[in-house]
């Protein structure tokens, strides 16, 4: 994931190495995109950086999940190292569309 502030797409990246709550490993990616910062917002009572992710995903039986999701967090520690915050949004899964929800956790690596 890529936070880049001065950018229309304030937010881009991917989400691969996903497990099913099994812990198996599930095939596809989520592209992450977008991205709005409330810079004067209150992270005790609301998410301060939004943005979206779209993907298909393949589970270990060949069966192909389509989403859609929102992700709502806020930055976390003084130094601003990590985000955390809520994934919300729908899934499509043999032609039947449901809810989802969850939580996320990013923390920032050293890449050089």
């Amino acid at each position: 994931m890529q936070v880049e502030f001065a950018a229309s797409e304030m937010i881009s990246g991917t989400v691969f190495g996903i497990l099913d709550d099994n812990g198996a490993p599930v095939s596809g990616q989520i592209d992450l995109s977008g991205g709005v910062l409330l810079r004067d917002g209150d992270p005790s009572v609301d998410a301060t950086l939004t943005f979206t992710g779209d993907g298909v995903l393949t589970d270990i039986n060949s069966n192909t999940i389509n989403l859609a999701v929102a992700f709502e967090g806020d930055f976390l520690r003084d130094d601003f190292t990590g985000i955390a915050g809520d994934v919300l949004g729908r899934a499509e899964f043999g032609g039947t569309n449901q809810a989802l929800g969850g939580v996320f956790i990013v923390s920032l690596v050293d890449l050089e």
